[in-house]
Parts: C-alpha cells; sequence; structure tokens
C-alpha cells in the first residue's frame, strides 16, 4: 500500500481513493492540484479533494492503481450510516461497483439480496461486477468479536450481580 501511495496522477491517487474529500497539510506546503485551500490556521491548511472519488461508484472495469474510474452508469442514491452503506446503481451495460470504504473484517455486503464478496482492487478499493440493470448494493460492518465479547460483559455483570446478592444475603 505505501509503494501504491506514490503511484498515480500527481502521486496522490491514493488519496483520492480514500474517499476523502477534506485533506489538512501542513501551511507551508504547497495546494496539490485539484485541491482548494479553505482555512490556514495554527500552521495547518485545511483543504477541499475535488478529486476525492465517492463511497461508491460505478464504472467501466475493475480498479488499477493509479488509473482514474472510467465512469459509467448512475449512483441514483447514497446511505451512509455509523455501520451501514446502502446504493442505489442504474447502468445501461455491465461494468463494476467500486467501493471506497475500508475492506476490515466484519463488513457483510449483498447485491440484489445476495451475498457477493468484493475482489480486493489497490490500496482500500475494493470491487465487484455488475450486471446491467438497476441494483442494490447493501453493506453492513459488525465488528468481528462484538458477539463474544457482549457474551463476556452480560456474564461478568450476572456474576457481579450473584456476588453482591449472595454478600448481601450472608449479612
Amino acid at each position: 500500500h505505501l509503494e501504491l501511495a506514490d503511484r498515480g496522477p500527481e502521486g496522490r491517487w491514493w488519496l483520492d481513493t480514500l474517499a476523502a474529500p477534506w485533506v489538512v497539510l501542513r501551511a507551508a506546503a504547497p495546494v496539490p492540484a485539484g485541491m482548494e485551500e479553505v482555512r490556514v490556521n495554527g500552521g495547518m491548511r485545511l483543504l477541499r479533494n475535488h478529486g476525492a472519488l465517492p463511497e461508491v461508484l460505478l464504472a467501466a472495469g475493475p480498479p488499477v492503481a493509479g488509473e482514474p474510474p472510467r465512469p459509467l452508469g448512475e449512483l441514483v442514491s447514497l446511505e451512509l450510516a455509523g455501520s451501514s452503506c446502502r446504493a442505489l446503481l442504474e447502468t445501461p451495460r455491465p461494468g463494476w461497483a467500486w467501493i471506497a470504504l475500508a475492506p476490515v473484517r466484519g463488513w457483510r455486503w449483498s447485491l440484489d439480496g445476495r451475498a457477493v464478496a468484493p475482489a480486493q482492487g489497490p490500496g482500500i478499493l475494493q470491487a465487484l461486477p455488475v450486471a446491467a440493470g438497476r441494483h442494490e448494493l447493501v453493506g453492513r460492518y459488525r465488528p468481528p468479536g462484538l458477539v463474544p465479547a457482549t457474551a463476556v460483559s452480560v456474564l461478568a455483570a450476572l456474576a457481579t450481580i450473584l456476588g453482591l446478592a449472595w454478600r448481601w444475603e450472608r449479612a
């Protein structure tokens, strides 16, 4: 991933694929092409990154390191919540859905109600082929250790309550 960070248009392809619309750089650093300075404060510069990819997009092919997407079709709607993503996609011909969300364990994806596993692309990009037509892509994130951690917490709380009740009865 570090090697990929130095490739692409103006050496910042990796930043655009992070779907990072806002970037903070030192004030001494020049403003990269395609970015707009919004504010300078305390030696830091806030920039608007006009080249940032959306979290989900339709492209003619799979992601290739350093190459911008060739747009295809339309992202009809995109809903992002703390632990979910829902995108309605419409494409006139077969293409690829690019997902610019970190591919961490715990994400579960479905396309039109069927479970899918996006292929890992360069950097954080993931992608999956889509047929022509309208599709619903849904992703839900649940931390891998959530169920075991919840069970341990509930058991610990019960043990504490039982221990306190037992001490109270003996007193």
